[in-house]
Order: C-alpha cells, then sequence, then structure tokens
C-alpha cells in the first residue's frame, strides 16, 4: 500500500457573496510585533546594581522540604528561573522578586492538590534558596542599526513599513475555514501528538520535571490541546489546499 494525500473539496465560493474583512493593523499591534522582534533579539546580561524584578531571570541553588524532610527531585543547582514564567508551584517566583544576588531565601509554597506524586500533593513545602545571580533581557534600540541586524533594509522606517505590510498580509490563511478535507481529523490526531510530545520533551529535560513542570503541563493540557487542534488544523488544511496534486 502507498499512503496518498487526502482528497481536497473547496467549499462553495462561486458566487458567494462575503464581508470584506478589515486587514488593517493598529498602530498598538504593529508596536506589538516590532517588541516581538526585538525580544527576540535580545541579549542577556548580568545585573549586579539592582534586585530581582519581573522578567528577570534569577539563577538559584534550591532544596525543598516537607515536614522537615527533604523530597525526592526537589533539589537543584543554577537553575535559571524566569520570574513571572509560573512554571515553578504556587507563589514560588513571586517571593524572590525584591531580593539580591547572594541572598538565601526561605521559600513557603503549598503543592497543588492534583499534584502527581501524591506523597506531596496538597502539602505546604519550604524551599532554602539561594540566589547565585540575576540575569535580565536587553533590548536593542529600534533604529537603522537594529532594522540592518534583523533585515535587508537600511532604516527602521522601511523595516517598519515592511512588518506592517506583513501582518495585512496574514488573513491570507483564513480560507482553510473554506476547505474540507477527507480524514483531515487523522491529520489533525498526528498534529495534536507530535505537539504534546514537542512540550514534553522541553518538560523532561529541565531540572525540575519532577517538582513543577510536569505538574503545571497537566494543568494547562486540555487548554493545549484545544489550540494544538486549531492551529494544527489550519496549517495542515492550508499546506493541502495550495500544495500541487
Amino acid at each position: 500500500e502507498v499512503a496518498v494525500k487526502p482528497e481536497v473539496t473547496l467549499g462553495k465560493y462561486m458566487g458567494v457573496t462575503v464581508t470584506k474583512i478589515d486587514t488593517s493593523v493598529s498602530d498598538e499591534e504593529l508596536e506589538e510585533a516590532l517588541t516581538e522582534e526585538r525580544n527576540k533579539n535580545a541579549r542577556t546580561i548580568t545585573v549586579t546594581d539592582r534586585p530581582v524584578a519581573e522578567g528577570d531571570t534569577a539563577v538559584i541553588d534550591f532544596e525543598g522540604f516537607v515536614d522537615g524532610v527533604a523530597f525526592e527531585g526537589g533539589k537543584g543547582e543554577n537553575h535559571p528561573l524566569e520570574i513571572g514564567s509560573h512554571t515553578f508551584i504556587d507563589n514560588f517566583e513571586e517571593q524572590l522578586i525584591g531580593k539580591n544576588s547572594g541572598d538565601e531565601v526561605e521559600v513557603n509554597v503549598t503543592f497543588p492538590e492534583q499534584y502527581q506524586a501524591k506523597e506531596l500533593a496538597g502539602k505546604p513545602a519550604v524551599f532554602k534558596v539561594k540566589i547565585n545571580e540575576i540575569k535580565a533581557k536587553e533590548l536593542p534600540e529600534a533604529d537603522d542599526e537594529f532594522a540592518q541586524d534583523v533585515s535587508e533594509f537600511d532604516t527602521f522606517a522601511e523595516y517598519k513599513e515592511d512588518l506592517k505590510k506583513k501582518l495585512e498580509e496574514f488573513p491570507i490563511r483564513l480560507i482553510v475555514k473554506a476547505i474540507e478535507i477527507d480524514g483531515i481529523f487523522f491529520y489533525v490526531h498526528i498534529g495534536i501528538d507530535s505537539g504534546i510530545l514537542l512540550v514534553h520533551r522541553q518538560i523532561i529535560h529541565t531540572s525540575l520535571a519532577h517538582i513543577d513542570q510536569i505538574s503545571h503541563a497537566i494543568v494547562i493540557q486540555d487548554d493545549m490541546i484545544r489550540i494544538l487542534f486549531y492551529n494544527t488544523t489550519s496549517n495542515i488544511s492550508y499546506q493541502f489546499a495550495i500544495s500541487p496534486r
């Protein structure tokens, strides 16, 4: 047997009256896109003149205790923790805000009731934490030099105008809503599994997998499946619609 692409049936489109889609891009949307591009090209610097703030990465050593006893998987060294990412349980990260490099802090948290390690579920814990280093993102200036670094344009004005045009062209992907593909759910299922597998691989390769990352993933998995389903359906439909037979 040879695998073949499924048949693609275009929905009714001849003679259909549609409402014109507004593809204009607001100043706020353009600024958000520019900020995202600057974030992608940010460099990391070591902070020495202030305490931990939201958005920083605190490089920490930690060890967790429940009822005064250290528990398995609750220890790590030189772990980079982004403050505000909510990758650690409870309000762990918030308790590091305002602390300085070299500080030793006791962080009090409570494990979720639905935590995967039953012996820890719902229990209060104390983490002894040492802040080794504080790192922060430094965004590049929105200027001609930045435009030259990230694009083929010489000026920031040209780069900004090109980015705006790209944002205005993005709605072309809405065409997938008028496409019906035989067997689409089979392909979507594959895409969703692959997406979840990718997330799980990222979780497994962190030093806190046993403490908080997997727990966080379990909580968000339902939402993640919905997002992956939407994105995967759109991507697969679009590719089948435009690919040559």
